[in-house]
């Protein structure tokens, strides 16, 4: 009996649209136990996004909230610039940008972002925050920004260990720990 991974099965349903083989090529290499047991998964997961403007550019400060399975909860913080293709002299083709935007409005994102996060922080009380910068610069702006938000939030501390893993994380990960 042949073998095929999924990406070729699903780059052959791409490429040549032949739905009915694939089907077959399924129903003849997968045994399909109807005895499996599906065990509760270790995290639950869920995503609030909020709009935030700073100088007529609109911003997604996107808040996931897991909890695992110790019932202890996480919030993971990522912001990014909606609409980047409409900004003067850009032409990229992003809709979104994630990275260094290059807009000038650094300390004015920033300060919104911030804020912004301090009071959801506030309000859901979480367990760890985390949230990562690729870009070096950005891991900069990044420390700077936890001790902004442990100035104004206390209750938390720097954590160097990762709840996912148990490990030391990268130097692009930043964690926040409650005390």
């Amino acid at each position: 009996m042949k073998k095929y991974n999924l990406d070729y099965l699903i780059e052959e349903l791409i490429k040549e649209n032949k739905i009915d083989d694939i089907a077959k090529y399924i129903e003849e290499d997968i045994n399909i136990d109807p005895n499996i047991e599906v065990k509760t998964p270790r995290m639950e997961a869920w995503t609030e996004l909020y709009d935030v403007n700073v100088n007529d550019k609109e911003y997604e400060l996107s808040l996931t909230t897991m909890l695992l399975q110790s019932k202890k909860s996480i919030i993971e913080l990522n912001f990014r610039l909606k609409n980047y293709k409409q900004l003067k002299g850009q032409d990229s083709n992003r809709g979104i940008e994630t990275g260094i935007t290059g807009t000038g409005d650094a300390k004015d994102v920033f300060d919104k972002i911030v804020s912004t996060a301090v009071v959801l922080i506030k309000r859901k009380q979480p367990d760890y925050i985390t949230f990562q910068a690729g870009e070096q610069k950005r891991q900069r702006l990044y420390k700077l920004m936890v001790k902004q938000i442990l100035r104004k939030v206390s209750g938390y501390k720097v954590s160097n260990i990762s709840p996912y893993t148990n490990d030391n994380y990268d130097e692009s990960e930043f964690w926040l720990e409650k005390i």
